[in-house]
């Protein structure tokens, strides 16, 4: 799973293969072309890509986010009313096997055809009569619980695959990423050192809170920082504007000091710069100052910031918290106001 090892030999192992730095399953655009192998593209599409994407999958789906490759997407959730497995796909909630409820007289399946053949068999089985009027749905609103999981192993392998790949772009060699990669193995380490990215300030606070009312929200961004001083190298990844974390490429860090930031706004689907970011929540002018720092830390509030997850935080699970819930929130008014738009045509 190596970084674009290079080999005199000309077999489709050693090509140049185009890579999304950031996953296209996810709204990436960020690519390129001279980082990886074919042979180590597809290596780690299967290892670390595949499951990786489907942690945020529920947002992706009710986002509708643009992608390269188009494709038709589906999901399972649950309904909790009916305790029923759905499926979500072509901006539809239906069950996975026809769900007749008796009190509202409504068969639910996956188009017309099935529930009006459930029907006769309700009719047959004698659960209804001629008289009753029963109505056919294959669309299901509300009381949808889409399962969110994270695997700690695939998720750091995944935002360290992402900070690697974003390093390598900017011109860091392997040798300045080796907390993420096993150069001698060619391969991601299974132990890798994420950082949760906390507030700093007051007005980094008044950002973050507001961050979803913002006309950019919610963005992936990317911020990679090289200090010679405190010999750290640190990609700050951030996704859908809610998943926020340091992923340490490396701690012992020879290099010159090192800057570079990026962001793609997933509404809208546009490259745009952290200080538009900024200054569309808080305006230009406390915009600016947070922008000159931008998810810096020091070692020390690395070691500081690392604590606080080790030791389970409270307030740290309640800001967590508070972004997943303000993204889960936009994502269900954009799919909402997207199927109230197909209704009205």
């Amino acid at each position: 799973m190596d970084l674009k090892i290079k080999s005199e030999s000309t077999s489709e192992n050693d090509l140049e293969s185009l890579e999304h730095i950031l996953p296209n399953a996810l709204g990436g655009k960020l690519k390129s072309k001279d980082i990886l192998s074919h042979f180590s593209n597809q290596k780690l599409n299967n290892f670390i890509d595949k499951e990786f994407v489907k942690i945020f999958e529920s947002f992706c789906l009710r986002l509708e986010l643009e992608k390269d490759r188009k494709t038709t997407p589906s999901m399972r959730g649950i309904h909790n009313a009916y305790g029923a497995d759905v499926i979500f796909k072509k901006n539809r909630f239906y069950p996975s096997k026809p769900i007749f409820d008796q009190d509202k007289k409504i068969i639910y399946a996956d188009s017309k055809k099935t529930g009006n053949d459930y029907k006769k068999f309700l009719l047959k089985e004698g659960k209804i009569t001629n008289s009753d009027v029963i109505e056919v749905l294959d669309d299901m609103a509300g009381g949808i619980e889409l399962k969110f999981t994270l695997d700690n192993k695939i998720f750091k392998q995944g935002l360290a695959k992402i900070s690697a790949g974003f390093a390598a772009l900017k011109g860091v060699p392997r040798e300045s990423m080796r907390d993420v990669i096993d150069i001698k193995n060619k391969e991601f380490r299974e132990k890798i050192i994420i950082i949760p990215s906390i507030p700093k300030s007051h007005v980094e606070l008044k950002f973050e809170r507001n961050a979803l009312n913002g006309p950019h929200y919610p963005i992936h961004g990317l911020v990679l920082t090289g200090s010679k001083n405190d010999r750290l190298l640190y990609c700050h990844v951030e996704l859908f504007s809610a998943f926020q974390w340091y992923v340490v490429l490396d701690d012992n860090y020879e290099g010159e000091d090192i800057r570079h930031t990026y962001a793609h706004q997933l509404i809208g689907d546009s490259e745009i710069t952290i200080n538009e970011y900024l200054e569309g929540v808080v305006g230009k002018e406390q915009g600016d100052i947070l922008a000159m720092n931008y998810k810096y830390i020091s070692r020390d509030e690395a070691y500081k910031f690392q604590a606080i997850h080790s030791n389970g935080n409270l307030d740290l699970r309640k800001y967590t918290y508070f972004k997943f819930n303000s993204l889960s929130a936009f994502a269900n008014m954009v799919f909402l106001k997207r199927k109230m738009e197909l209704l009205s045509l």
